[in-house]
């Protein structure tokens, strides 16, 4: 059976990457994805395609070293790009490009075999702030933290398969945005694919809100949170044990709770 389940996986990966070729090479994505109707219209040392697929490459080296590699793997060694000119083509390409890439892999994946605890797929989502460079245009686009000018810094957020290791999700938006905001982009993502069908969300004790809650709800889809302390006096002044409680929405929802001494 596993050994089976394995040979689903590899089939599942083979028809991944196909799926993936084709998108990259079809001019359709390719207007889509450019700025200008006239970028990588004329013959490049990186045309459009092979810019694409040294991006999807996991880089843990220099830039510089990493293209010379690239095109020695090509079979084009005769070739010298410098990271200056790579960074300006690649500025020509919108960053939707990258999103239908995931997008498109992500839907891959699910169209094959992945694992499921007792039917379900369990998603984890958190969100993180993250540093970026000192730019001024990132730091007006993202905004600061810290006194003064303060760091450029981004809000991040993204839905986990922890079953099957995948990013099906993910943002990168101002710092003032908020997370529960943000989930609730995962949460209609989710509800998107073509796979939806049994989920179960994981979420930490930042999320809970009647909003966020009443929404899981609508969606029909399970989740699980951890729940600050003060969250609801009348879950606080419950004894230990399983309860049913109703939360005062805009109706009135009935859940599971299950308060514990931890």
């Amino acid at each position: 059976m596993r050994a089976r389940y394995r040979k689903r996986e590899r089939y599942t990966f083979v028809q991944m990457i196909k799926n993936n070729r084709e998108l990259i090479y079809s001019h359709a994505y390719q207007n889509r994805s450019k700025k200008r109707a006239e970028d990588f219209t004329r013959k490049r040392k990186m045309p459009f395609p092979h810019m694409i697929s040294f991006m999807l490459n996991m880089v843990r080296q220099s830039t510089q070293t990493a293209l010379d590699r690239f095109f020695e793997l090509i079979g084009r060694s005769d070739i010298h790009m410098s990271q200056q000119a790579f960074s300006e083509a690649r500025q020509k390409l919108k960053w939707e490009a990258c999103r239908e890439l995931m997008d498109a892999t992500v839907n891959n994946v699910y169209s094959g075999g992945y694992s499921t605890w007792h039917g379900y797929r369990v998603w984890a989502v958190d969100g993180s702030k993250v540093q970026l460079p000192s730019i001024p245009e990132l730091t007006q686009e993202f905004g600061s933290t810290g006194r003064g000018e303060g760091a450029a810094t981004a809000q991040a957020s993204c839905l986990y398969d922890v079953l099957n290791d995948i990013i099906a999700d993910a943002y990168l938006e101002p710092i003032g945005t908020d997370e529960r905001t943000l989930c609730l982009r995962h949460l209609k993502r989710l509800r998107g694919m073509e796979s939806f069908e049994k989920e179960l969300v994981i979420l930490d004790r930042g999320y809970p809100s009647a909003e966020l809650i009443e929404a899981f709800w609508e969606a029909g889809t399970r989740f699980l949170m951890r729940v600050r302390r003060k969250f609801s006096c009348d879950i606080d002044n419950m004894p230990l044990g399983d309860h049913r409680y109703a939360l005062p929405t805009n109706g009135i929802q009935i859940w599971n709770l299950s308060k514990k001494n931890l």
